[in-house]
């Protein structure tokens, strides 16, 4: 199954140009959406903690916000090094560095812990929104 998937990620044209199928294409576009959310979330918690650095004590909900907040940067940075080993595995497979075997036996790995990873800072997003709108009282 493993070598479907490999063999079917990278396809050659009539003048030797190597390209991406859909679903590779797809997934490395997934993977920055992904680390593009997590930017978002970053800045967006360091605008919103500024603002409210002046609270004397924090309560359960924003204790688990800044819980999911932390968790999310966590992932965000795991996503950020994920998506690197693609670009650097898919220059290197378009410099023609590298086979196409060899670039997804590279990216193949952080593909898959994107996707896993995406799904829990997915999940982390969610309970920091809810937990924060309750911690501004909103």
């Amino acid at each position: 199954m493993k070598e479907l998937l490999l063999a079917n990620a990278v396809a050659h044209d009539e003048r030797g140009r190597v390209y991406l199928s859909r679903a590779a294409a797809a997934a490395l576009i997934v993977l920055g959406a992904v680390f593009g959310a997590g930017v978002v979330l970053v800045w967006h918690y360091s605008t919103s903690a500024s603002a409210t650095s002046d609270s004397p004590a924090a309560t359960s909900q924003c204790l688990t916000a800044l819980t999911s907040a932390d968790l999310a940067i966590a992932e965000a940075k795991t996503m950020k090094h994920a998506l690197a080993v693609q670009i650097a595995a898919m220059n290197d497979l378009l410099n023609q560095k590298i086979t196409q075997n060899e670039a997804l036996t590279r990216a193949l790995p952080t593909l898959t812990s994107g996707v896993q990873t995406s799904a829990q800072f997915n999940q982390d997003a969610r309970t920091y929104t809810s937990a924060a709108r309750v911690c501004r009282g909103r």
